[in-house]
């Protein structure tokens, strides 16, 4: 894979969040800038720790690389997670609200027999990814940081990973360098578009489609009890 590729498969996930791994050794508290809801506090915590939340995403597609080797997308949007509990950690810590600094969910994930399998139930799981989001969002909806925060991880799992996914289980659960470009392609103007303000998005979306070649996947599903066909060891 190309440096180019790999730059702009990260992109989608990053959403300028900085490139540092999450932190997942002992977390130091720092005093809160100011006073959270009960609600919002849970929805931070939800978002970071909950069946469909960023830890239990991370832990999959590390229990994927363990098993499969380095084969993409899940490289690629493990990497996208990273990013994704930092950003959460950081709102965490901002606010004094403690949190399980190891992810309670590695190498726990016991995984379907095949990729093509792992790779159709990991799309529905950012369609429910997404759905989380839209229901944590109204939890925050008077913390703009928060909000800001949430916005980004549901977009780059409603138009990046969820395209990723379903163009993996369309190719038998894994995708070759050219392929991911291809699909880069598809959704890298899609992305610029939702953060120039264009493109999905807003209080309807559930009823518009992901556009593309794999479109057609909706975030209207319920979110149901963890991650779809995923059990614990």
């Amino acid at each position: 894979m190309t440096k180019k590729i790999v730059l702009g498969i990260l992109l989608f996930g990053t959403l300028a969040l900085g490139l540092a791994q999450p932190r997942f050794g002992f977390m130091s508290p720092v005093a809160p800038d100011a006073a959270l809801s009960e609600q919002a506090r849970e929805a931070l915590l939800e978002a970071l720790t909950g069946p469909v939340g960023e830890y239990a995403a991370y832990a999959t597609y590390d229990a994927v690389i363990q098993k499969y080797g380095a084969i993409e997308p899940y490289v690629s949007i493990r990497a996208s997670e990273a990013q994704h509990i930092q950003a959460l950690q950081r709102q965490l810590e901002k606010y004094g609200v403690p949190y399980p600094a190891a992810n309670p969910y590695l190498g726990k994930i016991a995984l379907p027999s095949n990729l093509a399998t792992i790779a159709e139930q990991e799309a529905q799981t950012e369609v429910d990814n997404v759905a989380m989001y839209d229901k944590l969002l109204v939890a925050v909806q008077n913390y703009p940081d928060l909000t800001r925060v949430f916005e980004n991880l549901k977009r780059a799992s409603l138009v990046a990973h969820l395209n990723f996914f379903k163009a993996a289980a369309q190719q038998g659960g894994s995708l070759t360098p050219v392929q991911m470009q291809e699909v880069r392609l598809q959704v890298e103007p899609q992305m610029w578009g939702q953060m120039n303000g264009r493109g999905l998005g807003g209080p309807n979306f559930q009823n518009q489609p992901v556009q593309g070649r794999w479109g057609g996947m909706g975030p209207g599903s319920p979110m149901g009890g963890g991650r779809p066909g995923l059990r614990w060891r």
